[in-house]
């Protein structure tokens, strides 16, 4: 990641197409689920279920990374390579 290689001040650049990338996709799985629930296709509305909340996921995941290693600490659960 660009924040854990000290480069905080390029972060944006990654950043903002994954937060637009939320609500697109949020959007997009609602649309599916709706369209498909009338047209009784339910293992589609799985699908866009499924793929709603593992974008939600992500995006946690993603976002509590960034904080912790923006705030300058390590994340809980990084390895830490043995020294040469």
């Amino acid at each position: 990641m660009i924040i854990g290689m000290g480069k905080m001040k390029y972060s944006w650049i990654t950043a903002v197409p994954g937060i637009l990338m939320l609500p697109v996709t949020m959007t997009a799985g609602y649309y599916l689920i709706e369209v498909n629930l009338r047209l009784s296709n339910y293992l589609l509305v799985c699908f866009a279920a499924s793929l709603m909340i593992l974008m939600a996921i992500v995006f946690v995941l993603a976002f509590r990374k960034w904080y912790v290693l923006g705030r300058g600490s390590k994340p809980v659960g990084e390895l830490v390579s043995p020294a040469p």
